[in-house]
């Protein structure tokens, strides 16, 4: 049977099938986006805990030297004894020194990672995934809408 005008029947079907795929890719991007946020927020605490075992490692290095250093000039040292003793003792603080640079650094370094430039990258990730979603959803609503009224004016045409 020919079909003069267009089969209503599927273009209504049509229109729903993109009224429920708008739907599903709002849906969609929609959970990504919670789960970018998720992932970002783990990461994030995670570092938190870094940071905070790092700090004390730092803490626990430095006392631990005091102690030996201490320990080390209690002891009597004589002679060339004394005057190696004191060049390791010197070494061993400026190993120290560097050891509290390296930590600090860490975290100084994922501070700023985890406060900076991946935070804002993740989330304009994020936001750019909902932002199509949602933008894919009224582009499907649109054209949905779109046969839908096409399909109203071909029936008030052809059936009156």
């Amino acid at each position: 049977m020919a079909v003069i005008g267009g089969d209503l029947g599927a273009m209504s079907a049509l229109a729903q099938r993109f009224g429920q795929a708008g739907g599903t890719f709002q849906s969609q991007s929609s959970a990504i986006a919670r789960r970018v946020a998720a992932a970002l927020e783990e990461f994030t605490s995670e570092m938190r805990v870094l940071d905070a075992e790092a700090r004390g490692l730092a803490d626990e290095i430095a006392a631990e030297m005091t102690r030996l250093n201490g320990r080390a000039a209690a002891t009597t040292w004589t002679g060339a004894n004394r005057d190696r003793m004191d060049g390791i003792v010197a070494t061993l603080d400026d190993d120290i020194v560097r050891i509290q640079g390296a930590i600090e650094g860490f975290v100084g370094e994922a501070s700023s990672v985890v406060n900076g430039a991946l935070t804002s990258t993740m989330t304009e990730l994020g936001s750019n995934v909902e932002a199509a979603g949602a933008s894919a959803q009224q582009v499907a609503s649109s054209f949905s809408s779109s046969v839908e009224n096409q399909r109203a004016a071909f029936d008030a045409v052809m059936n009156g």
